[in-house]
């Protein structure tokens, strides 16, 4: 009995030496294994000269760097919906590329062919030219354009001395203006307007700004320089707005 149980315990025991050695020995080995798959590797990324010139030369000829069928390198394509919005290239190819449409721009030359010619003149915005005409007029006109003065329907003259705007009516003494053609005048030269009637002469400057707590009242409801009408009545000035009247004294609404 003893010597059986000593034959199943030497039998274990070799055994267990058997998986050990062979644990051991497959350990050793799987170093080994792997160094020909690295040289593997190793001599398939290897290219031939021949190849690597061809390479070179290919990207040359397309040096946008994107194969001549449109996709990515290695088969893969442009998504459908081609490059995100603001980044890449643009769909269609803005160089002109192979069976790409042009943009139609070209470095260096114009978008158009013509451009608009402007007035050809060198008045400032919102300013007129200081010519006028010899024959009379019921709307004061001066570089062929009207501005807001008139005698009372009365026909008159106009003529410009120097920064001196004058204006002669042989039949009405009763001048009207509005504020809007004094700045108008003021800004293209003319310092004063000089008004000759058949009984009365007055001269007016064009820099006058109306002033006075009435004058801001009629601002605060929207009135603008062109709905304040200067009129020349006897020896003083009126101002009207909306149907109501003011006199000017210097420069203020009373």
């Amino acid at each position: 009995m003893k010597t059986h149980s000593r034959k199943i315990a030497a039998i274990l025991l070799i055994l267990c030496l058997t998986c050990l050695m062979w644990a051991c020995t497959a350990s050793a080995e799987e170093p080994a294994a792997e160094a020909p798959a690295a040289e593997t590797a190793d001599a398939g990324n290897a290219q031939p000269e021949g190849t690597a010139e061809e390479g070179q030369e290919g990207a040359q000829e397309n040096p946008e760097g994107t194969p001549e069928g449109g996709g990515f390198p290695g088969g893969g394509s442009f998504p459908s919906g081609g490059f995100p919005s603001g980044g890449g290239r643009p769909s269609g190819g803005s160089r002109g590329g192979r069976g790409g449409g042009s943009s139609g721009i070209t470095p260096g030359k114009a978008l158009i062919s013509s451009h608009a010619s402007g007035s050809k003149t060198a008045v400032r915005y919102g300013t007129v030219a200081l010519t006028a005409g010899e024959e009379s007029m019921q709307t004061l006109t001066l570089g062929g354009e009207e501005l807001a003065v008139s005698c009372s329907g009365y026909a008159f003259t106009a003529a410009v001395e120097e920064d001196v705007l004058v204006l002669r009516s042989e039949e009405g003494n009763a001048w009207t203006l509005t504020m809007n053609a004094l700045k108008t005048l003021n800004i293209s030269g003319i310092r004063q307007l000089r008004l000759i009637g058949p009984d009365v002469e007055t001269v007016l400057d064009t820099s006058l700004e109306l002033t006075g707590s009435l004058y801001g009242k009629e601002r605060a409801q929207g009135f603008v320089s062109a709905d304040f009408q200067l009129l020349r009545q006897g020896n003083e000035w009126m101002v009207r707005v909306d149907g109501r009247e003011y006199r000017l004294a210097g420069s203020e609404l009373c």
